[in-house]
């Protein structure tokens, strides 16, 4: 879900996606070293925090375990 809401101009950000799925938990990279400035955004450059809009489909939807939200707030991407 990531891949296709991410921003797109090149289509490096789409492609750095992949994700990591075990029994517990699953994980979505990017392997692209901007994504963070994506995701938080800069001094000239708003935010695109889609990583949040999907974690917040996925809650509404009842995909998301606690231990995922956990994860993702760990990571300062989740609200």
């Amino acid at each position: 879900r990531c891949k296709k809401i991410c921003p797109y101009e090149t289509g490096a950000l789409m492609r750095g996606h992949s994700s990591e799925i075990s029994d517990e938990e699953g994980l979505v990279k990017n392997g692209q070293e901007y994504w963070v400035f994506v995701v938080f955004g800069t001094s000239k450059m708003d935010a695109r925090n889609y990583p949040q809009e999907v974690a917040n489909g996925l809650a509404s939807e009842n995909y998301m375990s606690r231990t995922f939200k956990t994860q993702l707030h760990k990571m300062g991407v989740l609200d």
